[in-house]
């Protein structure tokens, strides 16, 4: 049995695979695998359909790939985390569970979870992490956002970091992940969502430990 965990792109794989290694002491390949794709994206009008291969943003390619997966190992868990942006947490979630009632076959165990409102949301969450990635960060930046806060958290984080957001790029976001993520604490985060996610792939490894 192996974890697969998809998520929005690049820059998410180094807090997932920091979360797995560091929090749960799992292996990247033996006990999880990590699949990025190009953006959150939007389910496709036929969820029965062949998958577009022009679409390959997470929700384009994840009717077709939870069937593939319930066809050659429907016992092993899928985690899929996404940011919320501006979306509705409640309102994305029931369309999420209504496009799974008519994906056949799938993966027996499928988590959601979502970062509130991005991955950034949880390094801005954790000041400490941030300063000793980045000693001369501008904690001042983030020091009275509350967590989880709609506030356009990679913009903030930059601007923490002294950057000119309008600069920045995926590749930026991917050296903050890669700098903070080692820093992250893993036992009581300060963001709920980094929280919850934490949680649920608790379940996961806890059942990967049961199959061994």
């Amino acid at each position: 049995m192996i974890v697969r965990v998809f998520v929005e792109g690049l820059s998410d794989l180094p807090t997932i695979r920091e979360i797995f290694v560091r929090g749960l002491g799992q292996v990247q390949g033996s006990n999880f695998q990590l699949f990025h794709h190009r953006g959150k994206g939007n389910l496709p009008a036929n969820l029965r359909a062949k998958p577009n291969p022009l679409d390959t943003t997470l929700l384009g390619q994840l009717p077709a790939k939870l069937r593939a997966y319930g066809r050659s190992r429907p016992n092993d868990p899928v985690l899929i985390l996404m940011d919320l942006d501006n979306d509705s947490i409640r309102g994305l979630l029931t369309k999420l569970k209504k496009a799974l009632l008519a994906i056949h076959p799938k993966p027996k165990l499928i988590l959601f979870r979502f970062a509130i409102e991005e991955v950034e949301s949880w390094f801005i969450a954790d000041a400490k992490a941030v300063k000793k990635a980045y000693p001369n960060a501008d904690l001042s930046v983030i020091a009275g956002v509350p967590p989880d806060a709609i506030v356009g958290a990679w913009e903030t984080l930059a601007r923490s970091l002294n950057m000119d957001p309008s600069l920045c790029t995926g590749v930026e976001k991917e050296e903050w992940a890669m700098e903070i993520s080692p820093h992250l604490d893993l036992d009581a985060p300060k963001s709920p969502s980094l929280r919850k996610f934490v949680r649920g792939a608790k379940v996961m490894a806890k059942l990967l430990n049961l199959s061994a």
